[in-house]
């Protein structure tokens, strides 16, 4: 008897071993404060530039749903356009900024075109701004005090956001794969905001595929061509 339960510990044992083996490797290393600064201080003060590129977009939004080629075009003030096209050609979608608001406009489901907008996907307009430009998003507005770490992650505070970033082991030069958003006036995780950044670009510095997934829909989009 003695023998089988040992027998059963090793193999329950064993099997806890390889689950655990298959787990997504997140860094256990403990961030210090003067690590965050200097972070935060590296990766999020690309600033915006004038460029243009070819992307791909999947969708799964009230505007479309599917996946699409799309094409964006951004200039120094701020100011883009995003255009998401058909197989055919014709425009699904058109997203536009002046760098103060947006505008969309949906051809074949028109309830859903409006102008003089701030937010989409619950992301306000410089955080999107910062994405679909390949940038990471960082806060801007920082509290005094509001960077500090927790364990693996980066917890930065703004007035509008809590921000956590987790880092992990397979992430280049330090840059995280994902991010947490979640409002600071309102303590409710269904409003919460992940943007998952992956194949950070460390000699452009820009993020090759970015996902968004919000209680308003889940955009997906990684970049083609890159001018």
């Amino acid at each position: 008897m003695k023998i089988s339960i040992h027998l059963i510990f090793f193999f329950t044992f064993t099997i806890f071993l390889a689950a655990c083996s298959t787990a997504p490797k997140i860094s256990q290393t403990a961030v210090s404060d003067r690590d965050t600064k200097a972070w935060f201080a590296q990766y999020c003060s690309p600033g915006l530039h004038a460029m243009s590129g070819d992307l791909m977009i999947r969708s799964n939004t009230q505007e479309f749903k599917g996946q699409f080629p799309a094409s964006v075009r951004f200039e120094d003030t701020g100011a883009f356009v995003l255009e998401v096209t058909s197989i055919i050609g014709s425009t699904l979608m058109r997203l536009s900024s002046d760098g103060k608001s947006m505008e969309i406009i949906a051809p074949s489901k028109p309830k859903y075109s409006r102008k003089g907008i701030t937010h989409y996907l619950g992301l306000d307009l410089p955080i999107l701004t910062e994405l679909l430009a390949g940038d990471l998003p960082c806060p801007k507005e920082v509290k005094a005090g509001g960077i500090k770490s927790e364990g693996n992650r980066m917890v930065m505070v703004t007035p509008n956001w809590r921000w956590n970033f987790e880092k992990a082991e397979e992430s280049e030069g330090g840059v995280p794969v994902r991010i947490s958003l979640l409002p600071t006036t309102v303590a409710d995780p269904k409003l919460k905001i992940e943007l998952i950044i992956e194949d950070w670009d460390r000699e452009k510095r820009f993020a090759k595929k970015v996902t968004v997934k919000s209680p308003e829909g889940e955009l997906h989009w990684s970049w083609r061509k890159r001018n």
